[in-house]
């Protein structure tokens, strides 16, 4: 479950009547969320993965459902203090379906690790992460808890544990949201922090954009297309797809894939000399859909699809927010 866990941290409603005529063209408003409301989003979270060469990691697909909770409580000077809540929890339709929902319970440990059903987020204009409130006393609060529950004859783990995660937020401040909070950065890919004019149904946009993956930063392309919208609803809905340079994405993989190499040969010893160029690289593929409201461009929905490769490892991740 450790490599399943990796691949995952590497890889990752109902429209009404929609206008289709290429001539109209329309503004997107910059993120504009009220400030004091609490809203809902529904989280689905769906992985697929398979072994070349071997036995699957996990029976069939490993899903996840849940309500991540947001208020806006305040604009600030370069974005918004928000409060992001959680619990992981089966809807109440779903419960007593554990068993089919892993991904649920892989959040509620780490919730119950970082000890916190809620984070206070710094955020950009977009809704980006950029730091958690409070954090360096989040930490202490897990090292001290580390202390307490070692057995008597078992090293100290809380000082360990504590430099680990000053490391990691060292490098990704918002690390925090991105482990407890999937909402937040699908979201916030849907929404700008300044208004987009005179888009047109039917154009594609291309942007080069960098992608941060592995402690790698990729190079790659983003194509994104107004594809309708939907007027009853005040909503615009987009297609993208974002290609990245997959040598970078090799670079970044390479750890895991030595890994999974070296696991394959004590499986099945000599590995045929063929088959190593695709044994030994990566690649990736991203696509979606998002929906944005035309109102205070704050997106509705995201869905975010990741097909990749590393090494044998092949993988599947489809991730969907909801606004309830």
């Amino acid at each position: 479950m450790i490599a399943l866990g990796r691949v995952f941290g590497l890889t990752i409603g109902l429209m009404g009547p929609l206008t289709a005529a290429n001539s109209q063209s329309i503004a997107v408003p910059a993120y504009n969320p009220p400030i004091g409301r609490e809203t809902a989003f529904h989280v689905e979270l769906e992985l697929t993965t398979e072994r070349l060469g071997g036995d699957p990691i996990v029976p069939g697909a490993a899903r996840g459902d849940f309500v991540d909770r947001l208020t806006v409580q305040e604009r600030t000077a370069d974005g918004f203090h928000v409060l992001w809540q959680f619990d992981a929890a089966l809807p109440p339709p779903l419960q007593g379906r554990e068993s089919e929902y892993p991904m649920n319970s892989n959040f509620q440990e780490a919730i119950a690790l970082f000890g916190v059903d809620g984070l206070n987020v710094d955020t950009d204009l977009a809704g980006h992460p950029k730091s958690v409130f409070g954090a360096d006393l989040i930490i202490n609060n897990m090292r001290v808890r580390a202390d307490e529950s070692r057995g008597p004859d078992d090293p100290p783990l809380g000082e360990k544990l504590q430099e680990r995660m000053q490391a990691i937020l060292a490098h990704d401040p918002a690390f925090m949201v991105q482990r407890l909070v999937p909402a937040a950065r699908l979201l916030a890919s849907a929404q700008a922090d300044q208004i987009r004019t005179d888009l047109r149904v039917g154009a594609t946009e291309t942007h080069d954009v960098t992608l941060p993956i592995g402690g790698v930063i990729a190079p790659g392309v983003l194509k994104r297309t107004l594809q309708s919208v939907d007027d009853a609803a005040h909503v615009a809905r987009f297609v993208w797809t974002l290609s990245v340079d997959q040598d970078a994405f090799t670079r970044a993989s390479q750890d895991l894939i030595n890994e999974e190499i070296e696991s394959l040969r004590r499986k099945i010893g000599d590995i045929p000399p063929a088959r190593l160029p695709e044994l030994t690289t990566a690649e990736v593929t991203y696509s979606g859909e998002w929906r944005v409201s035309l109102d205070d461009g704050e997106a509705v929905f995201v869905e975010e699809t990741i097909v990749s490769r590393v090494g044998p490892i092949s993988t599947r991740v489809v991730s969907r927010v909801t606004r309830l």
